[in-house]
């Protein structure tokens, strides 16, 4: 997931750190551990805290920039198998759709070259799931 979150932050154009070179505390977390290695690819990383004061819960989850390519935009990784790419909605980096697009197909391509599985549900009319008019 850090690789990933890497790519998309720099376009491809930076490599981690071999695993040895993040110092990884005993029982860190999956956001700790790409946290841990994204700082250690000198990416600017943070926590964000959300507290639910009526039921008493909180949630946390790592923000990642690049310092260096802001344009990029941010990851955020939380407790779920995932994450969340954030760019071209803040200010004035606003970023080409065209190069998202080309980004992601990019990524997607490489994950099925590499053997990775992507898994969806059908939503055409007719596909047998969900209401069809």
């Amino acid at each position: 997931m850090a690789a990933l979150a890497l790519r998309l932050l720099t376009d491809g154009g930076a490599d981690l750190l071999p695993a040895s070179a993040a110092v990884m505390p005993a029982g860190c977390s999956l956001p700790g551990i790409v946290g841990r290695e994204m700082e250690a690819a000198g990416m600017d990383v943070h926590l964000d805290v959300f507290a639910d004061h009526l039921c008493f819960e909180v949630a946390a989850e790592i923000v990642v920039a690049n310092p260096a390519r802001p344009e990029r935009g941010r990851i955020r990784v939380g407790d779920e198998a995932g994450l969340v790419w954030e760019t071209g909605c803040c200010g004035a980096d606003r970023t080409d759709p065209g190069a998202i697009t080309g980004t992601i197909i990019a990524v997607l391509a490489q994950d099925i070259q590499d053997g990775y599985i992507q898994r969806g549900e059908l939503a055409l009319p007719g596909s047998g799931r969900g209401n069809t008019r």
